[in-house]
C-alpha cells in the first residue's frame, strides 16, 4: 500500500507542478523531490521499527519514488507542459541520474529482467523522444534547416521561418547557405506574372534576392503598381499638411517602401522632403500597447527605418520600445493555464502566454534598444531552449516549426551579455539536480544497507 500511495501521490503532485507551476516550476519539482525524500525516509523508518523492512521492500519503494519523479515530471517536461525553469535546469543529468538510480535499486531488489527492460526502455525513450534536450540551435544547425527548406514562391509555408533563420545567421556573422536557387525561382515569378503572396516578396527582400531590376519588373504589376501610386500620393499628401498614409500596418506589406526605393533610381522623383514625409509615414506605424501584434509592428517599423538611414528616429523611438518589451514581456505572475513563461505576448489583455512570433519580435527590439532591468534573461533562455527542443533524438521532424524559437535563441546568445554568476549563484541554479542526486542516494543507500529478506524472517 505504501508503494502504491507514494507512486500516485508524488506523480499526481509532479503533473500538478507542471501545470501550474509557471516561472516556478522548477522549484516545485524541487519540492516534490525533498517531500519524495522525507516519505521514503517516514515509511523506511516505520518498517524498520516494525522489524519488516528488507532490501527487497526498500528497493521497491524506492523505484517507486524514482519512478514518480521520473514519470510524472523529467518525461513530461519536455513537453508542452514543460518550461523555461526546468529548460535550465539540466534535465538531461537529471534524467540520467534517475534512470541510474533506478536502474541500481532493481538490481538490489533482485529483479535483474526488470532492471534490464528499463535500461532498453531508457534507450529507446532517449532515441525516439527527446529527453536530453537537443535544441538544434547553433549556427551550423540553423544553415543546415534553412538549406533543408524547400522554398515554393506559389505556397507560403515556411518563408517567414526561412526570413528568420537568414537573419539569425546574418547578425551572428555565420555563413548562410547558397540561395541562389531561392532567387532564381523568385524572379521567374515576377517575369512570368505568377500570382504570389506579398510576404514572399518581403522576405526575399530581406534575405537580399531581388535586385534592382527585378524591383522595377514587379512594379510593373497592376497591384503592385497601385500600391506605389498609393504610397507616392499619401507622401505627397503628408507634404501638403496631411496625415500620413500609403503605407499597410500589416507587416507582410513591407516589400512596398524597398520596392519604391529600388524604383526611386529609374523615377528619380523623391526629394529630401519626400523621403522626410515617407520617414513620417512609417512613424505614423507605430504601434502602442494594445494594438494587434504591436511588437511585430515595431521591429517592422524598425526595418523600414533602417532602409530610409534614420538611425536617428530610431533612437528617438527608444523609450517608446523599452516600454512595449515591458508591457508584452510574460513573467509568469499572471499566467494563463499552460501558458507559458519567459517570453513575449502579441497581445497581453488577451493571450497571457508566450507565443513564437512575439518573442523572435521581442528580441529583435532588444538587441536594438537593450533589455529593460524587468526582464529576465536567463528565464527568457529557458524559455527559448524549451521551446526550441526538437520532436525526437535520432532525427528533427518539423525543424520549421522551431525556426522561430531556434533563432531567437541563437540571437540571444551572439548579442547579448549576460550577468556573471558568482559560484554560489551556480550552484543555486543547479538546486534541482542537487535535490534528485540527494533523493537516489538516499534511496540506494538504505536499500543497500538492508538484509536481503532471503537471509532472515520477517516477523508476521
Amino acid at each position: 500500500m505504501a508503494v502504491g500511495l507514494t507512486y500516485f501521490v508524488l506523480q499526481g503532485l509532479m503533473l500538478a507542478a507542471l501545470l501550474y507551476g509557471g516561472a516556478r516550476t522548477a522549484d516545485a519539482f524541487l519540492a516534490v523531490t525533498l517531500l519524495a525524500v522525507l516519505t521514503f525516509l517516514t515509511f523506511t523508518a516505520r518498517a524498520a521499527r516494525m522489524g519488516r523492512l528488507t532490501r527487497e521492500s526498500a528497493a521497491e519503494l524506492a523505484v517507486a519514488s524514482l519512478t514518480s519523479i521520473l514519470m510524472g515530471g523529467v518525461i513530461w517536461a519536455g513537453t508542452v507542459l514543460g518550461g523555461a525553469s526546468l529548460a535550465l535546469a539540466n534535465l538531461s543529468w537529471i534524467f540520467l541520474v534517475l534512470l541510474v538510480g533506478e536502474f541500481v535499486c532493481l538490481l538490489l531488489g533482485g529483479r535483474r529482467k526488470l532492471a534490464f527492460g528499463v535500461l532498453a526502455w531508457s534507450v529507446g525513450v532517449t532515441l525516439f523522444l527527446n529527453p536530453l534536450g537537443l535544441t538544434r540551435h547553433s549556427t551550423g544547425d540553423l544553415r543546415r534547416q534553412l538549406a533543408s527548406f524547400d522554398l515554393d514562391v506559389s505556397e507560403l509555408t515556411r518563408w517567414e521561418q526561412a526570413g528568420m533563420l537568414h537573419r539569425a545567421l546574418t547578425v551572428a556573422g555565420a555563413e548562410t547557405p547558397d540561395m541562389g536557387d531561392v532567387a532564381a525561382r523568385v524572379k521567374d515569378a515576377i517575369r512570368s506574372g505568377a500570382k504570389v503572396h506579398p510576404r514572399v516578396w518581403t522576405v526575399s527582400s530581406q534575405m537580399g534576392l531581388l535586385e534592382p531590376s527585378d524591383w522595377q519588373g514587379l512594379a510593373l504589376r497592376k497591384s503592385e503598381a497601385y500600391k506605389l501610386d498609393q504610397l507616392r500620393g499619401g507622401i505627397n499628401g503628408v507634404l501638403e499638411g496631411k496625415e500620413p498614409r500609403g503605407l499597410s500596418r500589416t507587416t507582410y506589406q513591407q516589400y512596398v517602401l524597398p520596392m519604391l526605393l529600388a524604383n526611386q533610381e529609374v523615377d528619380g522623383d523623391l526629394t529630401e522632403e519626400a523621403l522626410e514625409a515617407l520617414a513620417q509615414t512609417v512613424l505614423s506605424l507605430w504601434p502602442e500597447t494594445g494594438d494587434h501584434s504591436a511588437l511585430e509592428q515595431a521591429s517592422a517599423c524598425v526595418g523600414l527605418l533602417d532602409l530610409l538611414g534614420r538611425d536617428d528616429l530610431v533612437n528617438e523611438l527608444r523609450p517608446s520600445a523599452r516600454q512595449l518589451l515591458v508591457d508584452h514581456w510574460v513573467s509568469g505572475r499572471d499566467l494563463a493555464l499552460y501558458g507559458k513563461a519567459g517570453g513575449f505576448t502579441p497581445q497581453p489583455a488577451k493571450f497571457k502566454t508566450s507565443m513564437d512570433g512575439a518573442t523572435w519580435d521581442g528580441v529583435d527590439l532588444m538587441a536594438r534598444f537593450g533589455a529593460p532591468d524587468s526582464i529576465d534573461l536567463d528565464l527568457l533562455r529557458g524559455h527559448l531552449l524549451h521551446e526550441s527542443q526538437g520532436f525526437g533524438t535520432l532525427g528533427d521532424l518539423h525543424a520549421y516549426l522551431k525556426a522561430k524559437s531556434r533563432g531567437a535563441l541563437l540571437r540571444l546568445e551572439t548579442e547579448f551579455e549576460f550577468p556573471t554568476r558568482s559560484p554560489w549563484e551556480r550552484l543555486l541554479g543547479q538546486r534541482l539536480l542537487l535535490g534528485v542526486l540527494l533523493l537516489v542516494v538516499v534511496c540506494v543507500v538504505t536499500a543497500a544497507r538492508q538484509p536481503s529478506a532471503a537471509g532472515r524472517r520477517v516477523p508476521r
